[in-house]
């Protein structure tokens, strides 16, 4: 019996660190290539500074330097990358994952870069454990993405009546999940696996269309650019060592664990810190998104993360004085009542009282006026229409300071928002990402927001009462522990998302529902047997349609009690060279005498008690006699009928 032996591709980060196919090769002119990313950490993404950054950046930077290509990186949204694509305006696509059908628009390199699938994602109480549980469901993904746009695919043919709720960063997935705004996201698995931990999401074992990540180009006019690129990509594959797998190891953050810092204190701080177990935290219960107070008394938002951050380094208990509005929080600072107020901008008023930190976070002062409206947006346009503003905040203090204007003065940000979407405002003069978020929140559609002319970015910081130095010194050290990525995952989890508003269509179709409810109710009742029966029918069916197009490296099975399957989807025979209908035996006639293959049974064992099993490894029996590993995906479920089902992928 020959033995075709191949390395083992598990669906896990470790593994991925072999799983890329890199290549190498060709002379090319010195010449710009402008090449397309997007935010997809760590494959290709742009950093705080506008930097091109990932793995494949890593790597084309390699090909280039070899090529004597110059690269020029042109950031995009997603669905503007493909555009850009296909009329020419860049030379190459990053990331992109191959399909027959974007071969009509595109050209792609032939190697695969990268293997990937779709990963579904779910708030963290939903339990998902098939495509057809999100039947029902609201999913979030990227417009434009090859996996969102499979999973409407399959929902349409089987069907299933899920509505989708289209964002314009992956990243935004997560923040929708987390907000509970969606009941679920698909995204790409690597990208899911990087940034999971940053949102309160909770990932399931649905996966959709696992598909080869490549280099693209627009159709028949930049094929020297890839022939070149899977020329060096061969050479980096076949070196363990080579710039490729090192990239692979740095972002994928296998090389070593990132340390908590440890922070330094003097022996003032320290004595000071142990005299002051208490301090009074005053915070701004609607600075959404920065800071806020919920419904139940906790403090959230992207300051309030980098207080607990600075609160587990430095050993500062740092307690929310509770029901203050941000005037008495002002008031109660001034006499020292509070004495820190973490998330705030600098006016010379407040200089009098308090010490600032250095800046944490920044921000553009923005007016926000209704669609339509011809106000400008500089300050001399301000000076004889309605301006609303929070009372006590920085914009307050800024028009105080630098015009002669009267402001409406409102308690929240909110509050003066809404009075301009209603017509009691003409404008609204406030922080960006604030405004943003406070919009795209209520879902108001009359509003549009614009940088106010000359716009500085505005910084925000620490205030601390300024008879307590030590403690502003020790704050300081606590913000400098901080890593750009630490600062770069909180600021990706609050930022506002925009989605694009659709007709409701589901809530149509139950308000019909209702309305014939009792009428079905009535012609139904007699054939509810039959009616079951059928049901059952149409999801076997339903469960077929959703894995006969599966990818070729993958195929469903399931089998009785016995071990004798009782369906094989049609996969199979690119695999193991088998049709369908040769399968159909006792399953331990495909397997081979390795001794791996008793984790079969034990795993087939557990399948039938109804209890979960680990993903394993199986050497199986190909058509043609020689061998091929298979791996068993996790998530095999017994069925109502007792079938055992399951799938398996072929691991090349």
């Amino acid at each position: 019996m020959k033995t075709d032996k191949h390395k083992i591709l598990l669906p896990t980060l470790g593994i991925l660190l072999f799983a890329g196919v890199l290549a190498t090769g060709s002379s090319h002119a010195s010449t710009t290539v402008r090449i397309g990313i997007y935010q997809n950490y760590p494959l290709v993404f742009s950093d705080d500074n506008g930097k091109a950054q990932g793995i494949y950046i890593d790597t084309l930077e390699y090909v280039a330097a070899k090529e004597g290509w110059t690269p020029e990186y042109v950031p995009c949204k997603w669905n503007d990358c493909l555009t850009q694509l296909e009329s020419g305006q860049i030379d190459l696509l990053t990331a992109i994952a191959f399909s027959e059908e974007r071969t009509q628009k595109y050209d792609f390199n032939e190697e695969t870069f990268f293997p990937n699938w779709g990963q579904v994602y779910t708030n963290i109480d939903l339990e998902i454990n098939s495509i057809e549980d999100l039947e029902g469901k609201t999913v979030a993904g990227l417009q434009g993405d090859i996996y969102y746009m499979a999973l409407k695919k399959i929902a349409e043919k089987a069907p299933l009546d899920i509505e989708f709720a289209d964002v314009e960063e992956y990243i935004d997935v997560f923040r929708l999940i987390d907000q509970e705004a969606v009941d679920a996201g698909i995204l790409p698995r690597l990208f899911g696996a990087m940034n999971d931990s940053s949102f309160n999401v909770k990932k399931t074992t649905t996966i959709v269309r696992p598909s080869e990540l490549r280099f693209a180009a627009p159709k028949g006019s930049k094929r020297s650019l890839l022939a070149a690129i899977d020329s060096h990509l061969g050479e980096l594959l076949a070196d363990k060592n080579s710039l490729y797998f090192q990239s692979v190891s740095k972002w994928l953050g296998q090389q070593e664990e990132q340390k908590v810092p440890e922070i330094e204190l003097t022996e003032p701080e320290r004595k000071w810190l142990a005299e002051h177990r208490q301090i009074v935290l005053g915070v701004d219960p609607d600075f959404v998104p920065f800071e806020f107070v919920e419904a139940d008394g906790n403090y959230r938002g992207m300051c309030a993360d980098y207080v607990r951050i600075i609160s587990d380094r430095t050993g500062i208990s740092m307690k929310v004085a509770p029901d203050l509005s941000w005037g008495e929080v002002i008031e109660q600072a001034k006499v020292r009542q509070v004495d820190v107020l973490p998330c705030v901008g600098m006016t010379e008023e407040r200089k009098e009282f308090l010490n600032y930190s250095n800046p944490h976070q920044s921000f553009y002062r923005v007016v926000v006026i209704k669609e339509g409206s011809g106000i400008g947006n500089a300050l001399d346009d301000l000076q004889r229409v309605r301006v609303a503003v929070q009372e006590n905040s920085s914009h307050h203090g800024f028009l105080r300071d630098n015009t002669k204007i009267t402001p409406l003065l409102f308690e929240t940000a909110e509050q003066a928002i809404m009075a301009v979407s209603k017509d009691r405002a003409d404008v609204f003069v406030g922080n960006e990402n604030m405004s943003g978020y406070t919009i795209n929140k209520n879902g108001i559609v009359n509003l549009r927001m614009t940088k106010i002319a000359g716009a500085v970015e505005k910084n925000l910081y620490f205030a601390v009462r300024n008879d307590w130095p030590e403690l502003l010194s020790i704050i300081n050290k606590g913000l400098a522990s901080i890593s750009e990525k630490e600062r770069g995952a909180i600021r990706q989890k609050w930022i506002a998302v925009k989605i694009e508003k659709q007709i409701d269509y589901a809530l149509m179709y139950k308000a019909a529902g209702a309305v014939l409810f009792f009428v079905l109710i009535l012609v139904l009742s007699n054939g509810l047997i039959r009616w079951q029966k059928k049901k059952l029918q149409e999801s076997e069916e339903k469960y077929r349609t959703l894995v006969e197009g599966l990818h070729e490296g993958y195929f469903f099975y399931s089998h009785d009690l016995r071990g004798v399957f009782t369906y094989v989807s049609p996969s199979i025979e690119k695999i193991l060279g088998h049709p369908t209908a040769e399968m159909m035996v006792n399953y331990a006639a495909i397997l081979t005498d390795n001794p791996i293959n008793l984790e079969v049974k034990k795993s087939t064992d557990l399948c039938l008690q109804g209890k979960p099993q680990p993903s394993y490894m199986a050497e199986v029996l190909h058509k043609d006699n020689s061998t091929r590993w298979l791996e068993v995906c996790r998530g095999a479920h017994l069925r109502q009928s007792g079938e055992c089902c399951c799938c398996r992928r072929h691991c090349p």
